[in-house]
């Protein structure tokens, strides 16, 4: 069927900040006419040269066919390579983001629910103040930025806004989703050039995928395989201040390279 469409926007690379709404954005291609590039018998996919496990290369980006509808969605911090490498093979950029206090307090759920998390053993059993202090500091060696986990997603989220004011990606706030779904839509396919695409048959599905998602146990989704498994939660805006006291607040302003303002959108 993608014969049909003329969008120019055929190759799309997806860098998600994690519990932003990466996965929300991976279903709503697969529900447009583009294939997964690296989760389909259809298209190859290349690892080669990837120094971070968040990482991409230029030979991952060359996989992209030319003529087809494909999409990729990472976890990738920012590096000017990133860029380059899109640049040189013609390849579309989204970012997802979310307020930085929400993902925190998303990723803590995440953590107390994934028995392999490195840090599920240590704050299982913690009150929840101490607990999530603790994801907030302790050290992630899968990161990039710095070994606190806080300011490595605060920098993350700051060098990516950056480049949005250069005007080389396009930036989607899962809390636009939230608030208003369809114009949420209505912008991903304007930006891909796919507006004949009716936006509320597409949120129809998506929400038949997520009252199939709370039917399953957080714990259980997360070790399915490919399409099945899901890190959807009930993704609330804001729900961090019902969680943080002026404690939390501190030691969040207390360790990152810079203020909470920079990074924080006006809600």
């Amino acid at each position: 069927k993608h014969k049909n469409f003329k969008s120019t926007k055929n190759k799309v690379w997806c860098a998600g900040l994690p519990h932003s709404g990466s996965t929300l954005m991976e279903e709503i291609f697969e529900l447009l006419p583009y294939v997964r590039l690296d989760q389909s018998f259809l298209r190859y996919f290349s690892k080669f040269n990837i120094t971070h496990l968040h990482g991409i290369s230029n030979e991952s980006f060359l996989c992209f066919p030319n003529d087809k509808f494909s999409f990729l969605k990472t976890h990738s911090h920012f590096e000017q390579e990133f860029i380059e490498f899109a640049k040189d093979c013609d390849i579309s950029i989204i970012v997802c983001l979310r307020d930085l206090r929400d993902m925190m307090l998303s990723r803590y759920w995440h953590i107390m629910s994934n028995k392999n998390h490195q840090a599920h053993l240590i704050v299982k059993d913690l009150p929840f103040k101490e607990g999530f202090i603790k994801t907030l500091l302790l050290p992630n060696e899968e990161n990039f930025y710095s070994d606190k986990p806080i300011n490595d997603y605060f920098l993350w989220i700051k060098n990516w806004l950056l480049e949005e004011k250069k005007g080389n990606i396009k930036l989607f706030w899962y809390e636009d989703y939230i608030r208003n779904p369809i114009k949420y839509l209505d912008d991903i396919k304007e930006f891909i050039e796919f507006k004949n695409i009716d936006s509320s048959f597409l949120e129809e599905k998506l929400e038949e995928k997520r009252i199939k998602y709370m039917q399953t146990p957080l714990e259980k989704r997360l070790f399915n395989k490919s399409r099945s498994k899901s890190t959807y939660r009930s993704g609330r805006v804001g729900e961090w201040k019902k969680h943080f006291d002026d404690d939390i607040i501190k030691i969040i302003n207390d360790n990152i390279d810079g203020k909470i303002e920079e990074i924080t959108r006006n809600q």
